[in-house]
């Protein structure tokens, strides 16, 4: 893959809490179209403070973007492709639940009212008021406006799964202005 991008330097963050990786996973990552990367991994602790070293040593590398990817998924052979061509300050991938029912992680409402998104078309380009943290793209100069913990979890009540604060592709912008630290999405 060619990509020349002035000032573009690409980490791909993989946060492990496993004690291994599935192969899926690795059969999709290593077939991915990628420009050249710096390659981030953090092992063993909270998803949350993974998440959060992994920020802070692409910071140190100097990286211009962040994907992380979790190792309970699996990925199309163009996900960064195509999550770069958005150029968005935040994007994610569409990720699934790893369990029954494997619904989307695409959420519409407000805090303690969230309800699965359905009403969008595969490979569409969507607004969500939360989602999955499984595949997501990451502008660092979104980093550098918000203060850490970039990442935290926090209780959810809504009871779909546990939630993490995190930069939000639909309110990131508004939060730095009003001097928040952190937006709610679902990880």
């Amino acid at each position: 893959m060619s990509l020349k991008i002035s000032n573009f330097k690409l980490g791909i963050g993989i946060p492990n809490t496993l004690l291994q990786v599935y192969s899926a996973f690795f059969d999709s990552f290593i077939q991915m179209e990628r420009p050249d990367f710096e390659y981030i991994t953090m092992k063993n602790g909270p998803i949350d403070d993974l998440r959060n070293r992994i920020v802070e040593r692409a910071l140190y590398l100097g990286c211009s973007h962040l994907l992380m990817l979790d190792v309970d998924q699996s990925y199309p052979i163009d996900t960064i492709t195509k999550l770069l061509k958005h150029n968005l300050p935040v994007v994610h991938g569409l990720v699934y639940r790893r369990y029954p029912n494997f619904d989307n992680l695409l959420y519409e409402g407000e805090p303690g009212k969230y309800t699965t998104k359905t009403n969008y078309k595969d490979g569409d380009l969507v607004e969500v008021d939360a989602c999955g943290t499984g595949c997501v793209l990451t502008n660092m100069q979104v980093f550098y406006k918000i203060n850490p913990p970039w990442y935290e979890f926090i209780p959810n009540p809504d009871k779909i799964q546990r939630k993490i604060h995190s930069p939000h592709p639909k309110t990131v912008l508004a939060c730095v202005a009003k001097n928040k630290q952190h937006t709610v999405i679902f990880g």
